[in-house]
């Protein structure tokens, strides 16, 4: 179905492409969303959306210039290849590159700056405004680093909040902040701290449940969480919650995981919903939890993992989901169903408890 555009873009725009393939994306969201409508109230709600999608478009009224100061992911670039770094490749000072064209892994040489007095274990990793972001840290929780040059570089700026991270809590990048979310450690697993690059703010309202030892996802303009603890591993569940535009964090039980309670999984986003990596302790299954118009849920069993994982760590790229723990496995999502394969196995036990997971270019820390 075809939808009058009162957001007509910019033809003189540089990223016109761009702008077309992004504002394609948003009609197919608002035909999905009319699919289910019955009433003009549901009518009028998926063209508000369908706007909101369409202005934050490159070329269109919230990003004029094209992709230029526009923080919509289709404006990131051509960052489709994976840089790993983790605390058990501090002493080496090296970082796993994976080439998504070649195949080929390589351990390039990275600086983690130990030396210094810094270490990364249970930091929290987000990339906002395409920068590669680590905020606080076991050793370290008022820690405020960047990763640039192949290095990590501490910020003389700090966290007015520590936050004990990575495997405790969750950070995400929304609305061009990074959200640090449910520290146990810190008694503050119901609420989240935005971060800007210079300044914190305690972020208005608080989940109904605690989320400690739980993982924090971004889609479709929504901050999602599901299961953890209210304590530091303690009265653990299932639940579900979600930060949307208006309403703050509200509690969706018709989404809450429907196995029993989940704990220290990774969550990742896809065009459908969230997908849930668990690990050892659950079998290492990956469920799928759709987002379906009007507030519809539908959670579905996707197979499980070819390697056993604990603390395991997941990003998404090329449509497929990245997952690693002592070898580097991709999963491709077809219908319903998974193909595993491992891509890189590495004959020895890489143990990636949490480890950052960076989107990079081919040539990211490539010694010349």
């Amino acid at each position: 179905m075809e939808v009058f555009q009162s957001e007509i873009m910019s033809l003189k725009c540089v990223d016109a492409d761009l702008g077309k393939a992004c504002a394609d994306t948003c009609q197919v969201k608002i035909d999905e969303c009319l699919e289910f409508c019955d009433d003009p109230n549901c009518n009028s709600r998926c063209q508000g959306q369908w706007l909101d999608c369409l202005a934050a478009c490159p070329c269109y009224s919230g990003c004029p210039d094209g992709c230029e100061n526009c923080p919509n992911p289709i404006c990131q670039g051509p960052s489709e290849h994976l840089f790993i770094i983790d605390v058990r490749m501090e002493e080496f000072n090296k970082g796993m590159h994976w080439n998504s064209d070649t195949g080929e892994v390589e351990f390039r040489n990275f600086d983690y700056q130990v030396n210094q007095g810094f270490d990364i274990e249970d930091s929290c990793y987000a990339m906002m405004n395409g920068e590669h972001w680590l905020l606080g840290g076991w050793f370290n929780p008022d820690a405020v680093a960047k990763i640039e040059n192949c290095q990590i570089s501490r910020q003389a700026s700090t966290l007015e909040f520590p936050f004990h991270g990575g495997i405790f809590g969750s950070c995400a990048s929304f609305r061009n902040k990074i959200y640090t979310c449910f520290d146990g450690r810190e008694n503050r697993t119901r609420e989240c701290i935005t971060f800007d690059g210079k300044t914190q703010e305690i972020a208005a309202g608080q989940t109904t449940r605690g989320h400690d030892w739980s993982d924090l996802v971004v889609h479709d303009d929504e901050l999602v969480t599901v299961g953890g603890c209210d304590g530091d591993g303690e009265n653990c569940h299932g639940v579900t919650e979600i930060y949307g535009r208006d309403d703050g964090w509200v509690s969706h039980s018709w989404a809450d995981f429907p196995v029993h309670e989940l704990t220290n999984h990774a969550m990742v986003s896809d065009s459908k919903g969230i997908i849930i990596i668990t690990d050892s302790s659950y079998d290492n299954t990956i469920y799928h939890l759709d987002f379906l118009p009007n507030n519809v849920y539908r959670w579905a069993t996707l197979g499980q993992l070819r390697e056993s994982a604990f603390n395991v760590s997941a990003t998404s790229i090329l449509g497929d989901v990245f997952i690693g723990y002592n070898n580097l496995e991709r999963i491709r999502i077809d219908e319903r169903e998974i193909s595993a394969t491992i891509v890189y196995e590495t004959g020895f036990e890489l143990r990636l408890d949490h480890a950052p997971f960076l989107a990079v270019d081919a040539n990211f820390c490539k010694e010349e």
